[in-house]
């Protein structure tokens, strides 16, 4: 349940993101933490398979950015009402 609750929730952000985000101070580090994002969420996973301690590590970094990632869009989703 956890797993296709964290597929959706990624899912909308992302698409959220796409939408909202248009600032250039916002697009450039949004677009690259996205990549970054993805490619620690992958490492944690395959590292979990191997059973390789280091794991712990590339997954919290995938959270710390995708916490991030979520503060870009919500601010950009609340500054693109305040301006309309």
């Amino acid at each position: 349940m956890d797993l296709i609750f964290a597929k959706i929730s990624f899912f909308v952000f992302v698409s959220n993101g796409i939408v909202h985000v248009r600032t250039i101070y916002y697009v450039i580090p949004g677009y690259t933490g996205l990549l970054v994002l993805l490619y620690c969420y992958y490492l944690s996973g395959k590292l979990l398979e191997l059973k390789n301690n280091n794991w712990y590590k590339y997954h919290f970094i995938f959270h710390f950015i995708m916490t991030y990632e979520q503060m870009i869009i919500i601010d950009s989703i609340l500054n693109n009402r305040y301006l309309k």
